[in-house]
């Protein structure tokens, strides 16, 4: 690792880290310093820890359903005692739900629910009281445009998005003098597999068409926005729903 490195001395977790955007907000963080907890259910996060190992970071794999309590809290045990108290936050862990509302189960409401949404106030409830003891905290919340604008066949992912934008905000307003910042970084369509599942090549042709960029976000810009949020720049940033989706809707 080398140049720059504004996170030195931070320690981070990062949850859904064994691919995609995770993957890529792993890494970054890493190349900006911080230690890295890469959290995830796929055991292909190892290979993430490795990559920054080999780079001269620090960086271990937690393996842990962030739906699941006491999951969350061996996890943040684990974290604590590999790398020291985690002081970054990010939940990015989610699953996506593409079912019409009509032909939404229960089990998949709350399998959806479960980890984009309980997964957040979790990993949250198990680190927040060593950030206020700390003075310091940043967490950041992925969530999506559907949290914003609804959709059609995402009533499960949708509400789960918007009920962690305001989530965030709620906690931005608790934490704030106790120098903890959320905020909420909702990625636009990217260059990633979740998109692509239950989607065809032409449907997600026709949605680039909708972005005046014309093209999918690359995981890597996401995650140096992330980076950037959660560095010593943006201390007086907080209770904010930032977008980094090419112009694709501007609310």
């Amino acid at each position: 690792m080398s140049g720059t490195r504004p996170l030195a001395g931070r320690i981070a977790i990062v949850t859904g880290a064994a691919d995609g955007i995770g993957r890529a907000i792993a890494l970054v963080l890493a190349e900006h310093g911080a230690a890295v907890a890469i959290v995830d259910v796929d055991p292909e996060g190892v290979t993430v820890a490795q990559a920054i190992s080999d780079e001269g970071g620090r960086a271990t794999f937690v393996a842990a359903d962030v739906s699941d309590p006491a999951s969350v809290e061996a996890m943040a045990t684990a974290v604590t005692d590999r790398l020291g108290p985690a002081d970054i936050l990010v939940n990015n862990a989610a699953i996506i739900s593409r079912s019409a509302f009509t032909d939404l189960t229960w089990d998949e409401w709350r399998r959806v629910i479960g980890v984009n949404l309980h997964g957040p106030f979790l990993c949250a409830k198990a680190l927040v009281p060593q950030m206020i003891g700390e003075g310091f905290g940043r967490i950041v919340n992925v969530a999506s445009g559907l949290g914003v604008t609804g959709g059609v066949n995402a009533s499960a992912y949708a509400t789960s998005k918007g009920g962690l934008i305001a989530f965030t905000k709620c906690l931005a307003r608790e934490l704030a003098a106790s120098g903890v910042t959320a905020n909420v970084l909702v990625p636009g369509l990217s260059d990633t597999g979740m998109p692509r599942r239950g989607q065809s090549d032409e449907e997600i042709r026709a949605l680039v068409e909708q972005i005046p960029m014309r093209r999918l976000a690359q995981p890597r810009e996401v995650a140096e926005y992330l980076a950037f949020i959660v560095g010593p720049s943006c201390g007086y940033v907080t209770g904010q729903t930032l977008f980094v989706n090419g112009g694709w809707f501007m609310p």
